[in-house]
């Protein structure tokens, strides 16, 4: 069977990619420069094989082999926790087979019998577990006969090859010179039985976890090493399974993620060399703004260009968070191997290519001008990502846009089965633009399903079709030094500004509307982030308690939309005109969309009305929705360990207050699986009317195993029949807290657990000291996220379903920081951002204080 892993076949046996790809290019090129035009690559070998397919069961088992020290283990366990499947490891099989440890294995029969019964023991593990496990295969990975079977399990499961920088491996393990060159000259062998590639990253997080008590996120001995590769990781495995991410947004169709990314208006890509990337004084980090792709051009090739290469692409997806588009530069291959035969340099990019779909990129660009054989080659050896066919004509004929031949080369790109077609072309005239407005005509007309059409010209001529253009343009990061080729320095702002003085888009208010408002940060995050993206909208805050307020402010044509706080988050449901699935199993909303009419007053379809987000018109009713249980659902996710991870036979979740929030946050645990929901609240009332509501949600979805329930009186112990709660979420605010307690008792969970506090004026609430205190006190590893985390988490989700756009996660969440630093209520309870919280000079509290 041919496998993507493996590189070409050489008198008999494979060979690695990496092999392959030093040896075209030779041991003494120099590293991550891009090599001089006089440098000559070595003798080639031929091109790299490939699969005929890589799609898998969504059940189907995942593998893990690689190094020791790589984190095979800890990445095995954050998976199978995350799919709820069984974690298999080799040394915990072999003492099920054999009854007794390898170590112990080996010291009693020898190393020829341990070897031959560890081979044996290997196979039965792969071959008994192939649906529904995440299996870690330790050091017989390296064995020949264990490769054999990996190589033919490739066709039928994903076999991931976990990599790690050999440096902190060897810190790791505390190798010596001689043991760490001897596991990196075996690490390549793994690169021919697997079929996906995983390069994780080094993480700081794992090496300042000290003695020093389990503080929470804001201090630098946060609790839980692994969250980043928890993120990633967990989001790579959903993607080479086909599974859908556990998100809020997959039945809310106004959610960016509700429509693939290839078939939204007006989306951006940031362009990225890899030369530009490599460069010491990068942040990576600070891509992550309004784009919603980032385009990876690999234009430096050399002997260290594929562990560059699967580096970087580890670094923009924990960075960044967005697909990434891969394409191999052609252009500056042939620029630098001038005198390099096309057979050579062929050899080089389809490797490079190869590494890109074992990387697991979203998409990879081919060029439609290659021979259709390969092409097949490496469509068919996809699995779950998208192709771009592309092609770019330098000196075009005149109006080539209506030639024989750009139609010819979009049917070739669809025959081949490319998801998507992008074609470019110089600018020769302004002409060019309505030629090729006539091409899009054409290609609207042909028969669907049809691929996604990327068309622009390139060059000040063409500046008008780039505006025009309405999928994944090209664009500069405002701080690159490089140009995209469409115009000097491009930014998606750029264009959005353009289409704001076109009137593509209007200026719209939006509005943050509560009694107790006065302090939110919500309108300063979001006016950033209009800023940023190049929206001319406007975000206000507006104190109230009536409803008719609501109405008379949405009247005005230019209203975007509102997000809704107490009294309104239940009291309004029944005044919109349609809501979210999730907003009505919720019984609440914390967002308003305004339903627009059209032109003749009637009011459009629900599909049109997503599409005109951004655009001014009367509003003629709402549609509800709510991101409150988004931003917990995130948030519980992202800050559960391990340890604690939700088991639907025992998970008991704890849910303080019975207000909107409280239903959130009740959703978001039923959600994720908990078993047991309790429901404690000041007016015991309240919290049985919430608590009914969702027993009746629970019967209509016949949820038999889950239950919701009433703590009555807080001198009651905790249900004995039940398991501590590990998950605990406070929904009412701080100034409640001094006139009920809650005992610390029921925080009895030996392993900790999370605990969320939704308030955050003052952010050290009286809950938050009491948790502190409590841990501090019995070693507990309670792990906290406050007000100032989940804000932007529900603020990121009600940014994007509002205005349709990316939001810029990493600078609304800057943006609620350093609002919150520099408003009064700050200096009332100061936090130190740095180290570990001030304590506010409270008395240690016996009790939580709740209402």
């Amino acid at each position: 069977m041919a496998l993507l892993s493996s590189g070409p076949i050489i008198d008999g046996r494979s060979q690695p990619l990496s092999s392959h790809l030093k040896r075209s290019i030779g041991d003494d090129s120099p590293g991550i420069d891009i090599f001089p035009t006089h440098d000559e690559p070595r003798s080639c070998l031929p091109l790299p094989d490939v699969p005929a397919s890589r799609l898998f069961a969504a059940d189907a088992s995942i593998i893990l082999i690689g190094l020791r020290g790589s984190g095979k283990r800890s990445l095995g366990f954050i998976a199978s926790a995350e799919l709820q499947w069984r974690f298999v490891t080799e040394d915990q099989y072999f003492e099920e087979m054999t009854g007794t440890t390898r170590a112990q294995y080996l010291h009693e029969t020898g190393s020829q019998a341990f070897h031959k019964k560890n081979i044996e023991v290997i196979k039965a593990m792969l071959d008994r577990n192939r649906r529904r496990c995440v299996i870690e295969c330790g050091l017989g990975s390296l064995a020949a006969e264990v490769q054999a079977y990996l190589r033919e399990l490739c066709g039928t499961n994903p076999v991931i090859h976990v990599v790690r920088n050999m440096d902190h491996i060897r810190t790791l393990l505390r190798l010596g010179d001689t043991e760490a060159q001897l596991m990196a000259r075996g690490d390549p062998t793994h690169e021919i039985c697997s079929n996906f590639e995983y390069y994780n990253l080094y993480d700081d997080n794992c090496e300042i976890y000290g003695e020093g008590g389990y503080p929470d996120r804001r201090s630098p001995n946060y609790p839980f090493k692994l969250k980043a590769a928890k993120e990633d990781f967990c989001s790579f495995v959903r993607h080479i399974l086909g599974l859908p991410p556990p998100s809020a947004n997959l039945a809310t169709p106004f959610a960016l993620s509700y429509v693939p990314i290839e078939e939204r208006l007006y989306t951006f890509a940031v362009t990225l060399c890899l030369s530009e990337i490599s460069s010491p004084k990068f942040d990576v980090g600070s891509l992550e703004s309004c784009e919603d792709a980032v385009i990876l051009k690999i234009d430096a090739f050399s002997k260290d260009a594929l562990s560059q290469t699967r580096h970087h692409i580890a670094s923009i997806r924990r960075n960044v968070g967005v697909p990434i588009i891969y394409q191999v530069d052609q252009d500056a291959l042939a620029n630098i191997w001038s005198h390099a035969t096309k057979t050579d340099r062929d050899s080089i990019r389809y490797s490079l290519m190869l590494q890109g779909l074992r990387s697991g990129v979203e998409f990879l660009v081919i060029d439609i001008d290659d021979e259709v054989e390969q092409l097949r080659h490496i469509i068919s050896a996809k699995g779950r990502t998208r192709i771009i066919g592309y092609s770019f004509q330098m000196a075009p004929d005149g109006r080539a846009w209506l030639g024989h031949d750009r139609l010819a080369k979009y049917k070739k790109a669809a025959q081949l089965g490319c998801d998507v077609v992008q074609l470019t072309q110089s600018a020769l005239s302004a002409g060019d633009n309505d030629d090729l407005r006539e091409f899009k005509r054409r290609i609207q007309s042909l028969p669907s399903p049809r691929p996604v059409l990327i068309a622009y010209n390139i060059g000040e001529l063409g500046k008008e079709s780039v505006l025009s253009n309405t999928t994944l343009t090209p664009v500069n990061h405002l701080w690159s030094a490089e140009s995209t080729g469409l115009n000097h320095h491009i930014t998606a702002k750029d264009i959005m500004d353009e289409l704001f003085d076109r009137k593509v888009f209007d200026p719209l208010h939006f509005y943050v509307f509560g009694a107790g408002v006065s302090q939110s940060l919500a309108p300063a995050m979001y006016n950033a982030a209009y800023r940023i993206c190049g929206l001319r909208h406007d975000n206000r805050k507006y104190v109230t308690t009536s409803i008719s307020d609501i109405w008379k402010v949405s009247q005005d044509t230019h209203f975007g939309g509102a997000i809704i706080s107490w009294p309104f988050k239940v009291s309004f449901l029944e005044k919109v005109a349609a809501t979210s699935v999730h907003a009505q199993n919720i019984g609440a909303i914390n967002t308003l969309i305004p339903l627009r009419a059209s032109k003749d007053g009637e009011e459009l379809p629900l599909r049109s009305q997503i599409a005109h987000r951004g655009r001014a018109g009367p509003v003629i009713g709402f549609y509800g929705d709510n991101t409150d249980w988004a931003g917990l659902l995130t948030c519980i996710t992202r800050n559960l360990a391990p340890r604690n991870v939700i088991q639907p036979s025992k998970t008991t979740g704890l849910v303080i207050g019975a207000g909107g929030m409280a239903r959130a946050a009740i959703y978001a645990l039923l959600q994720l699986g908990c078993r047991q929901v309790l429901l404690y609240n000041r007016t015991l009332e309240n919290a049985e009317n919430v608590a009914n509501h969702f027993r009746s949600w629970l019967t209509r979805e016949g949820r038999k195993t889950q239950e919701v329930n009433v703590l009555g009186c807080i001198e009651d112990p905790w249900p004995t029949n039940l398991n501590p709660a590990t998950i605990i979420v406070s929904c009412i605010p701080a100034y409640g807290f001094r006139d009920v307690g809650i005992p610390l008792h029921w925080l009895s969970s030996p392993s900790g657990g999370l605990v969320i506090e939704m308030a955050y004026w003052p952010l050290n609430t009286p809950f938050l000291r009491a948790v502190r205190n409590l841990r501090k006190q019995t070693g507990q590893r309670w792990v906290i996220v406050d007000g100032l985390e989940i804000l932007p988490e529900q603020g990121i989700a009600q940014f994007e379903w509002l205005t349709g756009r990316k939001a810029p996660r990493r600078q609304m969440r800057i943006e609620v920081e350093h609002s919150y630093q520099t408003s009064e209520g700050c200096s009332k309870c100061p936090i130190t951002f740095s180290r570990a919280p001030h304590e506010c000079g409270y008395d240690r509290p016996t009790s939580i204080k709740g209402s």
